[in-house]
Protein backbone atom coordinates (compact mmCIF):
# COMPACT_ATOMS: atom_id res chain seq x y z
CA UNK A 1 0.00 0.00 0.00
CA UNK A 2 2.69 2.39 0.63
CA UNK A 3 4.21 1.73 -2.47
CA UNK A 4 1.08 2.22 -4.21
CA UNK A 5 0.97 5.44 -2.39
CA UNK A 6 4.48 6.52 -3.14
CA UNK A 7 3.83 6.15 -7.27
CA UNK A 8 0.45 8.10 -6.98
CA UNK A 9 2.50 10.80 -5.43
CA UNK A 10 5.61 10.79 -8.07
CA UNK A 11 2.59 10.46 -11.15
CA UNK A 12 1.24 13.38 -9.17
CA UNK A 13 4.39 15.25 -9.40
CA UNK A 14 5.06 14.22 -12.86
CA UNK A 15 1.78 15.49 -13.86
CA UNK A 16 2.50 18.57 -12.43
CA UNK A 17 6.09 19.26 -13.84
CA UNK A 18 4.18 18.09 -16.92
CA UNK A 19 1.93 20.31 -16.67
CA UNK A 20 4.26 23.68 -16.00
CA UNK A 21 6.58 22.47 -18.41
CA UNK A 22 3.42 22.43 -21.33
CA UNK A 23 1.90 25.72 -19.67
CA UNK A 24 5.53 27.54 -20.00
CA UNK A 25 5.09 26.53 -24.01
CA UNK A 26 1.58 27.92 -24.20
CA UNK A 27 2.68 31.23 -23.19
CA UNK A 28 5.84 31.23 -24.87
CA UNK A 29 3.78 30.75 -28.15
CA UNK A 30 1.72 32.76 -27.28
CA UNK A 31 4.41 35.84 -27.00
CA UNK A 32 5.79 34.80 -30.39
CA UNK A 33 2.23 35.10 -31.68
CA UNK A 34 1.21 37.90 -30.35
CA UNK A 35 5.07 39.38 -31.17
CA UNK A 36 4.24 38.79 -34.70
CA UNK A 37 0.79 40.25 -34.71
CA UNK A 38 2.60 43.45 -33.27
CA UNK A 39 5.14 43.57 -35.76
CA UNK A 40 2.67 42.68 -38.64
CA UNK A 41 0.68 45.56 -37.11
CA UNK A 42 3.54 48.02 -37.09
CA UNK A 43 4.47 47.05 -40.73
CA UNK A 44 0.79 47.54 -41.74
CA UNK A 45 0.58 51.34 -40.05
CA UNK A 46 4.06 52.04 -42.10
CA UNK A 47 2.43 51.06 -45.43
CA UNK A 48 -1.11 52.99 -44.45
CA UNK A 49 1.37 56.05 -43.28
CA UNK A 50 3.26 55.79 -46.66
CA UNK A 51 -0.38 55.28 -48.83
CA UNK A 52 -1.71 58.36 -47.10
CA UNK A 53 1.28 60.12 -48.18
CA UNK A 54 1.41 58.98 -51.88
CA UNK A 55 -2.65 60.15 -51.84
CA UNK A 56 -1.44 63.78 -50.54
CA UNK A 57 0.95 63.68 -53.25
CA UNK A 58 -1.54 63.15 -56.12
CA UNK A 59 -3.66 65.14 -54.44
CA UNK A 60 -2.29 68.21 -54.48
CA UNK A 61 -1.10 67.73 -57.99
CA UNK A 62 -4.83 67.23 -58.68
CA UNK A 63 -5.88 70.61 -57.21
CA UNK A 64 -2.74 72.26 -58.90
CA UNK A 65 -3.75 70.91 -62.54
CA UNK A 66 -7.03 72.46 -61.85
CA UNK A 67 -6.20 76.01 -60.50
CA UNK A 68 -4.15 75.47 -64.02
CA UNK A 69 -6.97 74.67 -65.83
CA UNK A 70 -9.33 77.31 -64.35
CA UNK A 71 -6.88 80.43 -65.24
CA UNK A 72 -6.46 79.27 -68.35
CA UNK A 73 -10.09 79.09 -68.95
CA UNK A 74 -10.41 82.80 -67.37
CA UNK A 75 -7.83 83.90 -69.68
CA UNK A 76 -9.74 82.18 -72.70
CA UNK A 77 -12.82 83.92 -71.44
CA UNK A 78 -10.87 87.43 -71.05
CA UNK A 79 -9.98 86.73 -74.70
CA UNK A 80 -13.35 86.40 -75.55
CA UNK A 81 -14.41 89.71 -73.98
CA UNK A 82 -11.76 91.23 -75.47
CA UNK A 83 -12.95 89.75 -78.76
CA UNK A 84 -16.53 90.58 -77.91
CA UNK A 85 -15.70 94.38 -77.37
CA UNK A 86 -13.55 94.68 -79.93
CA UNK A 87 -16.29 93.55 -82.49
CA UNK A 88 -18.85 95.63 -80.78
CA UNK A 89 -16.65 98.56 -81.89
CA UNK A 90 -16.00 97.33 -85.17
CA UNK A 91 -19.95 97.01 -85.30
CA UNK A 92 -20.37 100.90 -83.76
CA UNK A 93 -18.54 102.27 -86.61
CA UNK A 94 -20.10 100.64 -89.57
CA UNK A 95 -23.62 102.25 -88.01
Amino acid sequence: MRDTLIAAQKFSSEIKINSHKEAELIIKDAEMKSEEIVKHAFNRQMAIKEEIKSLQFKRKEIENDIIHLLNSLKELIETYHKQDEEFDKIEYMWK
